[in-house]
C-alpha cells in the first residue's frame, strides 16, 4: 500500500472488490472529515454499496480498474471537476497484490507485480513522498479468507507450479506450494484493523512520514 502526499484534504483510495483494509480506511477518513474518492472495481458490488450507505456525502464511490485507461481518465475527470482545482492530499493504493510462494518458486513477472520501492525514487523529484504500509496477519478483520477469494489466490499458485522444473517440484512437492490453504488463516490473527488505520493516518498527516510502516498483526508471539 502506497501513500502519496499532495495537497488539499482530499484522498483517493483504490479499494478491492471485497471488504478489507480499504473499506476501513475509507470509513475512518470520512469520519475525520476528509473528502474521500473510493475507487472500486465494480460500483454495484456488495462492498461498494455497503461503503456508500454508511458514509457521508463527502465520500464518492468511483468505478476504477487501474489497468483500464478509460476508467483512469474518467476518474481523473470526476476528481478534477469535484476538487475545484485544489488537488489531492494523498493517494492510497490499496489494490493489494498477494503472491504466495518462495523466491525460488516465484516467476519474475509475479515478483515485479509487487515492487513499490522504486516508486519512491521516481516520485522524489516531483516533491511527492511515498510510504509503504506492511501489515502482518489481519485475516480476521477482512474478507480475505472468504471462499471466493481463497479460490482466486489458490488458482494463482498454479502459475509458478506448472512451469517449475522437475528438480523444484520434486524438492518442494505440491503440498508445499499449497500449504497456506491447508489451515485456518484466521487463527492467531489480529481482530481489529485499528493499528493499520493508525499507520495510514500517520503516513498521510505526519510532516515527516516513515518510508515503511511495519504493522504486526498476529496475536501470537514469535519465539
Amino acid at each position: 500500500m502506497i501513500y502519496l502526499r499532495l495537497s488539499s484534504n482530499a484522498v483517493i483510495l483504490n479499494l478491492s472488490l471485497y471488504i478489507g483494509f480499504g473499506h476501513h480506511f475509507a470509513r475512518h477518513l470520512d469520519d475525520v472529515v476528509f473528502t474521500v474518492y473510493a475507487a472500486v472495481l465494480h460500483k454495484d458490488s456488495a462492498g461498494a454499496k455497503k461503503l456508500k450507505s454508511h458514509s457521508s456525502k463527502r465520500l464518492h464511490v468511483l468505478q476504477l480498474d487501474v489497468t483500464c485507461d478509460s476508467d483512469i481518465k474518467e476518474a481523473v475527470a470526476f476528481i478534477t471537476a469535484h476538487s475545484k482545482n485544489k488537488g489531492l492530499w494523498g493517494v492510497v493504493n490499496n489494490a493489494g497484490v498477494n503472491v504466495v510462494g518462495d523466491m525460488e518458486t516465484t516467476p519474475i513477472d509475479q515478483i515485479n507485480r509487487c515492487l513499490s520501492d522504486s516508486l519512491r525514487l521516481e516520485m522524489r523529484p516531483c516533491g511527492v513522498g511515498v510510504s509503504i504500509i506492511e501489515p502482518g496477519k489481519f485475516d480476521a478483520t477482512t474478507t480475505i479468507s472468504d471462499p471466493e477469494i481463497v479460490k482466486i489466490r489458490r488458482d494463482e499458485v498454479d502459475i509458478p507450479w506448472e512451469p517449475a522444473t522437475e528438480e523444484v517440484k520434486s524438492f518442494y512437492g505440491k503440498d508445499y506450494f499449497y500449504r497456506f490453504f491447508l489451515k485456518d488463516n484466521q487463527e492467531n490473527s489480529a481482530e481489529s484493523p485499528d493499528k493499520v488505520i493508525e499507520a495510514v493516518v500517520d503516513a498521510l498527516l505526519n510532516e515527516t512520514p516513515r518510508a515503511r510502516y511495519l504493522v504486526p498483526g498476529s496475536s501470537r508471539l514469535g519465539l
